[in-house]
């Protein structure tokens, strides 16, 4: 897990390139999601049993409202995955849009607006708290 934030976050940061953009943001919000639900998983089945100070950071990690958010739309992330959208939402797709308009039809608008940087944000901040439960 540390290994894909780390790419995301560090090395593929580096590209500024236009073309890149929808790209990142693919990765990051995938990355994302296949992190945070694995870890949802391990808190589900060994959180109780963890030490306190890992149990923190692991909370501190989950309960983010950035995560909550990523959590809650599966939805999104499978049309990323799988390229699919819902009949619903296809017919609010457009070639002018950002990302084509998925944003705005998984997403309020005030939060489609910021996903973006907030998703290299939280990136770097779950890479942060994975990097420091490797290192306690």
């Amino acid at each position: 897990m540390t290994c894909a934030l780390n790419t995301v976050d560090v090395l593929l940061a580096d590209d500024t390139a236009p073309s890149s953009a929808t790209t990142l943001f693919k990765l990051r919000y995938i990355t994302l999601h296949h992190v945070l639900s694995s870890l949802r998983k391990l808190d589900d089945q060994y959180g109780a049993g963890l030490r306190p100070p890992d149990r923190a950071l692991l909370k501190d990690t989950l309960d983010a409202p950035m995560s909550n958010l990523i959590l809650a739309h599966g939805d999104f992330r499978n049309t990323l995955v799988h390229y699919r959208p819902t009949r619903n939402v296809q017919e609010r797709l457009s070639l002018d849009a950002p990302l084509y308009g998925l944003l705005d039809a998984y997403f309020p608008a005030d939060e489609a607006r910021s996903l973006g940087d907030a998703l290299a944000l939280h990136t770097a901040h779950v890479a942060d708290r994975m990097s420091a439960w490797c290192d306690d």
